[in-house]
């Protein structure tokens, strides 16, 4: 009687190896280092934002011509609640002016480094300079202020647009590398095509 000889089939390997989920863990982790920066950059453009209390006066300093953003800090804001009043900006630059205060056109509201804001103006100057700042407001509550500055707005959507993009894609890569290691492992492969 002969008995042939075992012969060890090779293993079959059950699809991409786990080191493939390197790539998308790590865009996750790429994705979440881009936001938690993301934020901290934003908590630090709405802390050096200049502030004059509303009502009152002040003087601020800005560092280019162009526009900037009015944000109104205080009880309400978050809720998009703003205090009438006026606002009177002065320049203290010669050759310097303010040259309009226009409503602002889009809804951006802010919760961050202990500032709750809303932006209700865009100031317009046309240079570097210093300008004063005069205020009045009805029934303004105590501790209200008037924020100046570049757009949390755009800082916002460069922060989380992205960083939700990056988030996706590594979910969607893990999960795709899970599948096919499955249907690899159980025999089944791909799906069949119709075509």
């Amino acid at each position: 009687m002969y008995t042939a000889p075992l012969v060890n089939a090779p293993a079959k390997r059950p699809g991409p190896s786990l080191l493939w989920l390197a790539l998308p863990v790590a865009v996750i982790v790429g994705a979440a280092l881009w936001m938690i920066f993301g934020f901290i950059g934003l908590n630090n453009q709405v802390n050096s934002l200049q502030r004059v209390p509303f009502p009152g006066q002040g003087e601020i300093t800005l560092p280019h011509g162009g526009g900037y953003v009015v944000y109104y800090e205080g009880p309400g804001a978050s809720g998009g609640h703003v205090p009438t009043g006026d606002i009177n900006v002065r320049h203290l630059t010669p050759g310097v002016e303010a040259k309009a205060i226009t409503p602002y056109s889009a809804s951006v509201t802010y919760h961050l480094g202990g500032h709750s804001g809303v932006a209700i103006d865009t100031l317009t100057v046309s240079g570097p300079g210093k300008f004063l700042v005069v205020t009045t407001a009805q029934n303004a509550p105590a501790g209200s202020d008037l924020a100046i500055g570049g757009s949390v707005g755009g800082s916002i959507v460069a922060t989380v647009v992205p960083g939700v993009i990056l988030l996706l894609a590594g979910i969607g890569g893990t999960v795709a590398i899970l599948v096919v290691r499955h249907r690899k492992a159980s025999g089944r492969g791909a799906p069949a095509s119709g075509w």
